[in-house]
This record gives C-alpha cells, structure tokens and sequence, in this order.
C-alpha cells in the first residue's frame, strides 16, 4: 500500500509540470514510479527532476540570447534581487 501511494505522489509531481502531456507520457511514468522503492530513491529521482528542468531552462535562456545577439541585441539576465544560495529540500514526502 505504502510503495501505491508513492507511485501515486511521483505521478501528480509529474502531472503538475507535464500538464497536457502528462497522458502521453503516464505509462513510462508510472514503470519508472514503481521502481522507486526507497525514499532515497525517492529524493534522487526528485534531484534528477530539478537538474533537467534547471539545464533546459538554462539551455533556452542562452538559446535566446544567442537568437538575440545574433539579430544585434545584447542581452544580460540578472535576478531582481540577489538570491541567497537554496539547499535542496526534498519534493517527494512519503
């Protein structure tokens, strides 16, 4: 029952950031889900999550910037305020 209701957390995690993709997606989520047996599992899952979203945010902020520079416009993106450095908090609670 415990190792349903993980599977169950991991897929509304993925739901809330595929959204409209989430169906086409649902079967490999719920295979990968079931093979997270531990909460370490769990919270490295979580850490691979926020890596790939990270990268390909970063990847498409410099994507523009290159599109941008290239049209002659330079761009230079800073926080609004400074940001004091994050630890990781787990996004997988069991």
């Amino acid at each position: 029952m415990e190792h349903l209701v993980k599977i169950n957390i991991i897929k509304k995690y993925m739901f809330d950031i595929l959204k409209e993709r989430f169906s086409r997606n649902e079967d490999i989520i719920e295979r990968v889900s079931s093979a997270l047996i531990t909460e370490k599992d769990l919270q490295a899952f979580g850490k691979m999550i926020v890596d790939v979203y990270e990268e390909a945010y970063f990847k498409s902020l410099d994507d523009q910037k290159d599109m941008l520079k290239k049209s002659g416009i330079k761009v230079n993106i800073v926080p609004s305020s400074p940001t004091p450095t994050k630890e990781f908090k787990p996004i997988f609670k069991s």
